[in-house]
């Protein structure tokens, strides 16, 4: 047995020094001071030397925290945790019964209306979003050599907080995108008056990155930009001609109104310099269905969306729904992505079964709970067991919820049928 500790304690050395002294071997003998013998000891001093400013160069590794430590007061813990994962499949059994009793209750043209929203709706995961917002972010930091001073500015609590943590667990563990980055800085957006304020009159330029997931209306990038813009009227340009800071806008997706309002924002402003380029355009709903479908969806669901007609109200509506984020009025329809049935023209009025009347709902569109809030999702319900759960959906509790729920559906198809 002690052999056997010796051989591994000699192994594990091996392993060790090997590539040090193939190093200093190669070196050694292909110096051309090596033809005299008496070089030999300063040669031998030189290599030596090089392998222990080898040793001394920190290389980032996958396992090795990406996040520097120094930002640990900046990030939550529910800023690093990605969520549990949901998905979306618009052929499952919740969805074809929700259609189905949509075409009982409210007829054919809403039937119509309900199948092309779920077949239009953009489900974007966790993976692709990042994948895509990395992508951007190493597109940015390599588009030149010049060196810059990086800041990158999060909202607590929010998902810029949480998209710049996980952007930066993956640039950190690329070589060239660290070397880049430098000594970056990260900035609670409500501290950059404070940030600038100390800043050193020559220090490098500053460029801002603000990271975030998709921008529907544009009004809340647009305001930020005027936000940053006074902020930046307290840093003083030093006599060298140090250049006004600029902002880099990295979001996964815009739409066509929210890209025309930030860009309009960025041209009114004068202490900073807004760089909008890195993102994808999304497609609303106005340029995914026809004028009729439209127009039944805007009688199901007037209160959606801004203005007064439906191209205005629409236009910044994709209906898209991320796996990490709770769709809001912005991004998607909410009675529809709530999986509840609205008939047109009934000024939204749910659909119900009893009296105190329990809403008549389905689950196809998933329930997402966002990982950078804090308390968690709530324990799921009976419904979302019984669609998420074959082998429960199987079993007596859910099949009386499906029977009761069939039943109800009945009941509201005899009662449309008689008006």
């Amino acid at each position: 047995m002690r052999n056997l500790q010796r051989i591994i304690c000699y192994l594990f050395l091996i392993n060790s020094v090997f590539p040090y002294l193939i190093v200093f071997v190669c070196i050694l003998f292909s110096s051309p001071v090596m033809s005299s013998a008496e070089n030999i000891p300063q040669v031998v001093s030189g290599v030596v030397s090089s392998l222990a400013r080898v040793q001394s160069v920190s290389v980032p590794r996958p396992g090795c925290p990406p996040v520097s430590s120094r930002f640990s007061h900046v990030f939550s813990a529910t800023s690093q945790n990605l969520g549990p994962g949901v998905q979306f499949n618009p052929q499952s059994q919740e969805c074809n019964d929700w259609l189905e009793a949509y075409g009982k209750i409210c007829g054919p043209r809403a039937q119509g209306a309900i199948r092309a929203l779920i077949n239009n709706t953009q489900f974007i995961t966790t993976n692709e979003f990042l994948g895509q917002i990395v992508t951007q972010l190493s597109n940015l930091l390599r588009q030149d050599e010049t060196e810059k001073r990086w800041v990158f500015i999060v909202d607590p609590g929010k998902s810029s907080e949480w998209t710049t943590f996980h952007a930066l667990q993956q640039v950190n563990k690329i070589a060239d995108l660290v070397a880049r980055l430098g000594n970056y800085e990260i900035v609670a957006s409500d501290n950059v008056e404070n940030f600038l304020n100390g800043q050193q009159s020559g220090s490098l330029p500053i460029h801002f990155i603000r990271l975030d997931d998709t921008s529907y209306s544009g009004k809340q990038i647009s305001g930020y930009v005027t936000k940053l813009s006074t902020a930046c009227v307290s840093y003083a340009p030093s006599g060298g001609g140090q250049e006004r800071p600029v902002l880099h806008i990295i979001t996964q997706y815009q739409t066509q109104i929210a890209e025309t309002r930030i860009q309009s924002s960025g041209s009114s402003v004068h202490n900073l310099t807004l760089d909008n380029t890195s993102h994808a355009r999304i497609i609303s709903v106005l340029q995914k269905l026809d004028s009729t479908t439209l127009s039944t969806v805007g009688e199901m669901y007037p209160n959606a969306g801004v203005g007064d007609s439906i191209e205005e109200r629409f236009s910044g509506i994709p209906n898209s729904i991320y796996e990490f984020k709770v769709p809001d009025n912005y991004s998607a329809f909410l009675l529809f992505v709530s999986n509840l049935i609205v008939c047109p023209n009934t000024n939204e009025e749910l659909k119900t079964c009893a009296d105190p009347a329990p809403v008549l709902q389905f689950a196809c569109i998933p329930d997402i709970w966002p990982p950078y809030k804090e308390g968690g999702p709530a324990e799921p319900t009976l419904l979302q067991r019984c669609a998420n759960d074959p082998q429960f959906r199987a079993g007596e509790e859910c099949k009386k919820m499906l029977s009761d729920r069939a039943a109800c559906v009945e009941s509201l198809a005899r009662q449309s049928a008689d008006q």
